[in-house]
């Protein structure tokens, strides 16, 4: 019988447990690394989240304090004129207050900072802004919006380039580029460059759409945002914003030392709180008249409703039934524990049982023969003993 020269070879087990390792090891490395994927994407999330929440808590807050100090700078006016914009500045926080030791120095550059200020609010020169204008602004600034202004505003330069680019030629450098260029290059260039010309203007234009259908005024916030450039106001105002994380305590000392204000009562709210009161004096009534009667008090002369118990025996009773509350929950959680317990002892003591059953007895009525065989026998071999003894004279 023929046998083939090179056999197929068989993996030793050493070998087969060998590779089997590696493969266990590659599919270890595998599912940590998914793990560590998934980890990063979780933690990705929640910082996404975290973030768009601090960034809607920051535009509150910016927003609050800009209608504050536009409402104090124009006396609760729509619109604000430019001998405002002092005061709307002091109030917002941004401005150092006007003192008597001041550097000459001090009213020249506030009146530059507002000249420049006012140049990137009032543009067309109106004599006056309103309060979605400052917002915006602001809002740019302080870098509120700082991704989606910075991307309006980039979209608003591409579109306008190409047009400013276009009207700057004159006719004759286009007739002698275009006869340079063949008709099947033109085409192409023309094919390539009129998409990037208006891709800018329609996302802007479809930006503005969408802002327009979400909210009445998001056209013109985003017509805002195109117009103010991020970059350029945070390097012409930094010190803007830094004056504004320092005096920003000092314009609103009173509102420190007031502490936090209770809301105003309203027709509403006092009709709700008159409701609850008369149902807390009804239970009050009928409690008092349920301990009453056991008692035989009904000969007695009911009191006079003259409306309201007083405010300490109306904290009394609440505080009667929130502590009924509690004792009530404490007893059912005590009858929980012990249902739940499984611990079981057995308080009735076994019955004893016969002396004939006892394992001592047995071992006692099986040794007593054995013990008087032993008495019995001890004497005899003695005595044959010493019979047996034999002394030589």
């Amino acid at each position: 019988e023929l046998v083939s020269g090179q056999s197929p070879r068989r993996l030793d087990a050493h070998e087969h447990l060998y590779a089997r390792g590696l493969e266990r090891q590659a599919r270890q490395k595998n599912r940590e690394e998914q793990a560590k994927a998934a980890a990063d994407a979780s933690s990705k999330e929640a910082d996404t989240c975290s973030r768009a929440r601090s960034r809607r808590y920051y535009w509150q807050m910016l927003e609050r304090q800009i209608r504050e100090a536009f409402f104090i700078a124009t006396k609760g006016g729509s619109c604000l004129a430019y001998p405002a914009l002092e005061d709307f500045l002091r109030h917002f926080g941004v401005l150092k207050a006007a003192t008597s030791a001041a550097d000459g120095r001090a009213p020249e550059e506030s009146r530059r900072l507002r000249l420049a200020l006012w140049r990137h609010l009032d543009p067309q020169k109106t004599g006056f802004v309103d309060f979605l204008t400052l917002t915006v602004f602001f809002h740019v600034l302080m870098g509120a919006v700082d991704e989606e202004a910075q991307c309006l505003h980039n979209l608003s330069q591409v579109a306008e380039v190409p047009s400013a680019t276009k009207g700057q030629v004159s006719p004759e450098v286009r007739r002698r580029e275009l006869s340079s260029i063949n008709e099947e290059g033109f085409d192409e260039l023309i094919a390539a460059v009129t998409p990037m010309q208006h891709r800018a203007s329609e996302a802007a234009a479809a930006a503005a759409a969408a802002a327009a259908a979400a909210d009445p005024q998001g056209s013109r916030i985003c017509e805002l945002l195109m117009r103010f450039n991020p970059k350029q106001l945070r390097a012409e105002f930094t010190q803007l914003y830094r004056d504004r994380m320092h005096y920003a305590a000092m314009a609103r000392p009173q509102e420190l030392a007031k502490g936090p204000s209770s809301p105003p009562l309203t027709a509403a709210s006092r009709k709700m709180a008159q409701r609850f009161t008369r149902k807390m004096q009804e239970e009050i009534d009928r409690e008092a008249r349920q301990k009453e009667e056991p008692v035989g008090s009904q000969s007695k002369e009911p009191k006079a409703c003259n409306g309201a118990k007083a405010h300490v025996e109306m904290m009394y009773w609440r505080h009667h039934q929130a502590e009924m509350r509690r004792q009530g929950l404490r007893e059912l959680r005590q009858a929980q524990e012990v249902a739940e317990c499984t611990f079981r002892p057995r308080l009735v003591a076994r019955r004893a049982k016969s002396a004939e059953c006892l394992r001592s007895s047995r071992v006692a009525s099986t040794a007593t023969p054995r013990k008087e065989a032993e008495a019995t026998a001890t004497p005899r071999k003695e005595a044959e003993a010493i019979q047996g003894m034999r002394f030589g004279v």
